[in-house]
C-alpha cells in the first residue's frame, strides 16, 4: 500500500508537518511507536504530529521523543492548520487485509507504510517517579506476583469469568500474589489480590506490569506491554493466530485449545463471537490445566 513511501528519506521534508491519524487500541498504540521512530530517523527535520481518540493514547505517547505534537481529533481532518501531509490508518492493515492474517502485525505495518522498520522495538519509558510508586505499591506483598488481565477489548477474545476465577483461585492456592487488571471494577476479594480493576491510569498499570513475575492475559493491549518489558507472558488465543502476534517477543507463551475448532482462526474483531456464542467456543476449549503447566515451568 506504501502510504508513507514518500517519507523514506529520499525526499527532503525539512520544515514539513506530517500528521498520522491513528485508529487503535492500547496494544496498537504501543507497537506503532517503532513506526514513529523510523519516520523521524529518516526525516530528522520534519515535524511528526499524531492524533487519535480515547483516554490512553496521550498517556502512552507522552514520553515519546519522536512525536512533536499530540493532536486532538476535533472537527474535520487534519484538525488544525499548518499540516502538510495527513495520513489516516483507519483501515488498519492487521485487521482488514488478507496479507496481515499471515504476517506479524509489524511486518504488515511495513507493507502498509512502504517503509522498512529497521528497529522493531517499542518506544515507552516508565518514569522514575512511576517506578518508585510501583515499588512502594508492591513492597507489602509477597512474591511471586502474577498479573492477570481479565479481558480483552472484546468478548470474542475473552475467557469466561468462571475460568478467570478458577485461574485466580489456583494461583492463590499456589502461594502467588495476584494483580487483577481491568478497566472496570472487579468484585472477587482475597487478601492476596491486588485489585487494579478500575481507577488506575494506563501509565500506573504499565509501571506495575514492569515489576511483576508473570502475566496471564488474552490477546490484548496489555500483552504487548508485558512482552515489551520482557515479563514472561502467557497469552490465551482463540480467534487470532499467535504466529501473527508474537514473532518479535522472546518472553511470550501462547496457549490454544488442544484441538483446533473448525472456526479457528476467524480473526473477528467484532465485539462478540461471529457465531453468536458467549463465551467464544475457541476460548472455552482452552484448558486451565494447560495454563498452569506453563506457570509451573516459569515460576
Amino acid at each position: 500500500m506504501n502510504l508513507l513511501k514518500q517519507f523514506d528519506g529520499n525526499i527532503d521534508q525539512s520544515g514539513k508537518v506530517l500528521l498520522l491519524d491513528h485508529y487503535m487500541g492500547v496494544g496498537d498504540a504501543l507497537w506503532r511507536t517503532c513506526l514513529h521512530r523510523e519516520i523521524k530517523r529518516r526525516n530528522t527535520n520534519m515535524k511528526l504530529y499524531v492524533s487519535s481518540v480515547g483516554n490512553y493514547w496521550k498517556e502512552i505517547y507522552k514520553t515519546n521523543p519522536y512525536i512533536d505534537k499530540l493532536v486532538d481529533r476535533v472537527g474535520n481532518p487534519p484538525y488544525l492548520n499548518g499540516v502538510d501531509y495527513y495520513i489516516s490508518d483507519q483501515k488498519c492493515p492487521h485487521v482488514i487485509s488478507d496479507y496481515a492474517r499471515k504476517l506479524d502485525a509489524l511486518d504488515a505495518l511495513e507493507i502498509w507504510s512502504g517503509l522498512e522498520i529497521r528497529d522493531k522495538s517499542y518506544v515507552y519509558e516508565v518514569l522514575p517517579e512511576e517506578q518508585e510508586w510501583a515499588d512502594k505499591f508492591l513492597s507489602k506483598f509477597p512474591k511471586p506476583i502474577v498479573a492477570i488481565s481479565l479481558k480483552s477489548s472484546t468478548w470474542v477474545r475473552t475467557l469466561s469469568p468462571e475460568k478467570v476465577i478458577k485461574i485466580i483461585q489456583i494461583l492463590r492456592y499456589s502461594g502467588c500474589t495476584v494483580v487483577v487488571i481491568d478497566n472496570q471494577q472487579f468484585g472477587y476479594k482475597d487478601e492476596g489480590i491486588i485489585n487494579l480493576a478500575g481507577g488506575y491510569s494506563i501509565r500506573e498499570v504499565a509501571s506495575i506490569m514492569s515489576k511483576v513475575n508473570l502475566h496471564i492475559c488474552p490477546d490484548s493491549g496489555l500483552m504487548h506491554f508485558s512482552c515489551f518489558f520482557k515479563i514472561p507472558t502467557i497469552t490465551i488465543f482463540g480467534g487470532s493466530d499467535p504466529s501473527c502476534r508474537l514473532k518479535y517477543y522472546t518472553t511470550a507463551y501462547p496457549i490454544l485449545a488442544k484441538e483446533r475448532l473448525d472456526c479457528q482462526f476467524c480473526w473477528s474483531h467484532s465485539y462478540m463471537c461471529p457465531r453468536g456464542i458467549t463465551p467464544s467456543p475457541c476460548l472455552e476449549a482452552v484448558e486451565v490445566d494447560d495454563i498452569f503447566e506453563i506457570v509451573r515451568q516459569i515460576l
